[in-house]
């Protein structure tokens, strides 16, 4: 067995006085290059891809047209709200507040519609009765679905919530918008 020359000796570089060392084996030296990989992935990812420009393709989960009879289309950067309001059926339910109990539900629905309709910004709705469960106890009630433009204050649809069913509470609103949104 052939004895080293330099019992001392380490596989590295030297700068300064001090000493770094660098992998000699294949598997150290592919790990080696899989983290530095990685680390330039990250920032590549990072510094170039995670622009709000390149995120709002990411996050645009819905897209709205108009489509004219040639089938040539325009987007619209519009945004889809949806909320819930009491229905006749709402007073069945145990324990709910006296606002939710409507006596007459199409006259409430029907002048609340044209309410909501009036704002220039509201370009369209449609509700469904349905029974569900939210941070209460469960009950009957509408979901509205209502398609607005970008710009719509929702100062304005809780003035109008406020006015038709005499609720000073806050309200649980989705809000879906057809443009990117990056914050």
């Amino acid at each position: 067995m052939p004895v080293d020359q330099n019992e001392n000796y380490k596989p590295g570089i030297t700068i300064l006085g001090q000493h770094i060392s660098y992998p000699t084996g294949k598997i150290a030296l592919y790990g080696l290059i899989s983290i530095v990989g990685g680390i330039c992935l990250l920032a590549f990812i990072s510094l170039y891809l995670a622009k709000p420009d390149n995120l709002a393709v990411v996050t645009n989960i819905w897209s709205s047209y108009n489509v004219d009879t040639a089938g040539n289309s325009t987007q619209n950067k519009n945004k889809i709200i949806g909320f819930w309001t009491p229905s006749k059926r709402t007073k069945e339910a145990e324990g709910v507040s006296n606002w939710e109990k409507i006596l007459d539900n199409e006259s409430v629905l029907l002048e609340f519609e044209n309410n909501l309709s009036s704002n220039d910004d509201v370009n369209g709705y449609r509700r469904y009765e349905y029974y569900g469960k939210g941070r209460y106890q469960p009950k009957w009630g509408w979901w509205w679905v209502i398609n607005v433009d970008k710009d719509f204050d929702m100062k304005d649809l809780m003035a109008i919530y406020k006015h038709h069913f005499n609720n000073d509470k806050s309200i649980y609103v989705e809000v879906l918008s057809s443009e990117g949104v990056y914050q």
